[in-house]
């Protein structure tokens, strides 16, 4: 090869290195952006999870209580019921 054609192929490498280096920096940047955005949605899922649990446990609750009131009911129904047929 002539030095002409030598300095062209390094030109045209050079040329080829830096655009590779710059597609690596907006790749870095794209994955990190991604990365950010998975991040705040892995914590808003977490979030959404608590929340549910929490509703969960107060709706076990309060069907508890509702079943504690339901018995008391019943066990007074059945007493007022025994107090008429005496």
């Amino acid at each position: 090869m002539k030095k002409e054609d030598l300095r062209q192929l390094h030109k045209q490498l050079l040329h080829d290195r830096n655009l590779l280096e710059q597609e690596a920096e907006s790749n870095a940047q794209v994955i990190a952006e991604r990365s950010a955005t998975l991040q705040q949605l892995a914590e808003s899922l977490e979030a959404r999870e608590r929340a549910s649990a929490r509703r969960a446990e107060l709706l076990q609750q309060e069907n508890t209580r509702t079943d504690e009131l339901s018995t008391l009911l019943r066990t007074r129904l059945a007493q007022l019921q025994k107090r008429e047929v005496n």
